[in-house]
């Protein structure tokens, strides 16, 4: 799924976080287009960089717990592999990177130490009572939005793009959070649709698996970004 779409900030300051509440009582301004696709090759370096910009350990306490976090940086190699095998999914304003979705094999997974016990955990739940297994279950992975893109329905056209783009290969998606960062889980419940699952420890910290299944969530999807999405003239949807 390819969307292409005019954002737009109201007149007064909106919250720079994901799931923020929206001000429908002020005007809306038009503030760029932005697009969201399939990452080349040479976008991926600007991904890092995010990553790390965004990275728990370069941010405040008071930023963590207020905006949310990432635990992981992926180096380009690797990233790379991800993209090439899966497609890393980023939206665009004015060509610059503001925010990516990263999906994950679960035969990725020993190449990146922070999701083998995530895999391990995975490989025993079950969504709806079907096993989750390595055939049927992507991990959707991380996902990231620049402050100032946030609270505007990007996390949600790149999360709803990403599924509808690997739903005819997957039948579920799974993802895990620290519980420490609140307001990523709240944004992955509350407006990705994702259902905790699981929580397990590992590496000092409680990791909270929630999941969903896709063809359900491209359905909901549809819905959240019509009512929220004010689209250009010249796009592609569906």
């Amino acid at each position: 799924m390819h969307f292409t779409f005019t954002m737009c900030r109201s007149s007064r300051e909106q919250p720079a976080c994901d799931g923020g509440d929206k001000n429908t009582d002020v005007e809306q301004k038009c503030m760029c287009v932005i697009e969201t696709r399939t990452a080349r090759t040479s976008e991926l370096e600007a991904v890092v960089k995010m990553q790390e910009e965004y990275n728990k350990y370069n941010l405040a306490p008071r930023d963590r717990r207020k905006h949310g976090f990432l635990s992981l940086v992926t180096d380009f190699e690797k990233l790379k592999v991800l993209n090439d095998d899966l497609g890393v999914m980023v939206a665009l304003c004015d060509d610059r990177i503001v925010g990516y979705e990263i999906p994950v094999g679960l035969h990725h997974c020993d190449d990146i130490p922070l999701f083998i016990p995530m895999r391990e955990q995975i490989l025993k739940l079950s969504i709806e009572g079907t096993p989750l297994t390595a055939e049927n279950t992507i991990i959707s992975g991380q996902i990231c939005v620049d402050k100032s893109y946030r609270s505007r329905t990007v996390g949600e056209a790149l999360h709803f793009g990403l599924l509808e783009r690997l739903r005819d290969n997957y039948e579920f998606t799974v993802v895990e959070i620290d519980e420490l960062n609140t307001r990523s889980m709240h944004f992955s419940q509350e407006k990705l649709g994702l259902q905790k699952i699981s929580v397990y420890e590992a590496f000092e910290a409680d990791w909270h698996i929630l999941g969903q299944r896709i063809s359900d969530a491209c359905l909901a999807g549809i819905g959240v970004l019509s009512e929220d999405i004010v689209f250009s003239d010249s796009h592609s949807v569906l």
